[in-house]
């Protein structure tokens, strides 16, 4: 029986700090959601721009927009633990200021999510000025967790996303799997730009599941601008750390970890950075199935 079945009450979470220029847009996309049973929690991280004047107008126009302001700014990543800490849904839906979702959204996601699902993916696009600079649309419905791990932790030829932005989750599993601080030896903080917090949310939650499911089509929508942190950012070292932290938590002494190790060690070659967290993996006595494994898969 799939959730949407129930009609359970989710939340559309909005973390938001100086997002004039976007956050209507979110907005909008998510009161004109089909699927009617829905709150709409807003914490502003104390805002210096006109932010926090118009989500107090939008929450005269509509009863299910509840908006909070932070005493101080708290970085992007405590945010969004705040927003969590407000949602009241059984499931929840992360929606970045800045971005938007199509009109169907949760209802579609809703009606795939089964007991065994871990979270429902929608394609996405990224945007720039009403220009579409990338497409994903996943080719199954549903794929099991280790075809998942395989992707994400490795090449992702799937392109499955690291932000949870087009993703439906149970609120239980976010609150459960929310880390701020992930352990590196290249002294990165994430929680100044949830670079590996975000993929942790997906990490932490598929192990307790068998599966995940897609909907078709392009139903999430990423602005990309000047601004947003995928852009600002060098991003892909905090990544790494991520998906090492997760190994070593979950699949110490699997092929896995032999298999990333790999990885970047390959990468080592073209840039230095790969160092440190090369050090922090190890071989272990399944060395030669990863090396076999990554030869059928034709990754070497």
């Amino acid at each position: 029986m799939n959730a949407l079945v129930t009609n359970p009450l989710v939340s559309i979470v909005i973390p938001v700090y100086n997002r004039e220029l976007y956050i209507e847009d979110a907005i909008r996309s998510a009161i004109s959601q089909t699927y009617q049973n829905i709150e709409i929690i807003i914490v502003d991280n104390c805002s210096t721009d006109s932010t926090w004047d118009i989500l107090n107008e939008w929450e005269k126009k509509d009863n299910r927009i509840k908006i909070f302001q932070n005493d101080s700014n708290i970085g992007p990543v405590l945010n969004w633990n705040e927003c969590f800490r407000h949602a009241s849904g059984e499931y929840i839906k992360i929606l970045w200021s800045d971005d938007w979702i199509s009109h169907k959204f949760v209802e579609k996601c809703l009606s795939v999510f089964e007991k065994n699902t871990a979270f429902v993916l929608s394609g996405y696009q990224i945007v720039a000025k009403k220009m579409v600079l990338s497409e994903v649309v996943f080719k199954k419905n549903i794929y099991s967790v280790l075809e998942y791990l395989n992707n994400i932790l490795l090449y992702n030829r799937e392109g499955f996303p690291v932000s949870p932005g087009c993703a439906m989750f149970r609120t239980k599993d976010i609150l459960a799997g929310f880390i701020v601080d992930i352990p590196n030896d290249d002294g990165l903080d994430s929680k100044k730009n949830g670079a590996g917090n975000d993929l942790l949310l997906f990490l932490n939650t598929v192990v307790n599941y068998t599966s995940i499911s897609t909907i078709s089509g392009v139903d999430s929508y990423f602005r990309s601008h000047e601004e947003s942190f995928s852009v600002a950012n060098q991003l892909d070292l905090y990544y790494e750390w991520a998906k090492v932290f997760f190994i070593r938590k979950y699949l110490y002494g699997e092929i896995l970890e032999n298999s990333k190790k790999i990885q970047l060690i390959k990468r080592r070659f073209t840039n230095s950075k790969y160092k440190s967290i090369i050090r922090n993996l190890s071989f272990n006595k399944y060395i030669f199935k990863g090396i076999l494994l990554f030869i059928r898969c034709r990754l070497l």
